[in-house]
């Protein structure tokens, strides 16, 4: 499932507010999530580690973090969107 998070709300709360739902077969490895226009991603309130992805404006990787603990920061100049999931290990 994919999750643009475009209202201040869902890009405040991110993946720290998405429960997946048993009863549609989703768990947490199912969701990504969007961020338009980002450049930073915060891990505040996490229950666990989470992958990070910028991209530029074609969809050009720019920067990569894997397994990014709760409680950090990180960003990448230049970033025209952001993607995050939780990690798998």
């Amino acid at each position: 499932m994919v999750v643009i998070a475009a209202s201040p709300l869902r890009r405040l709360l991110g993946l720290a507010a998405c429960v997946p739902s048993k009863i549609d077969g989703l768990d947490d490895a199912s969701i990504v999530m969007v961020f338009p226009s980002c450049a930073s991603v915060h891990t505040w309130f996490m229950r666990r580690a989470i992958d990070i992805v910028f991209a530029g404006p074609e969809g050009e990787v720019l920067a990569r973090f894997d397994g990014v603990p709760p409680w950090r920061i990180r960003s990448r100049q230049g970033a025209w969107y952001a993607i995050e999931r939780f990690s798998a290990g």
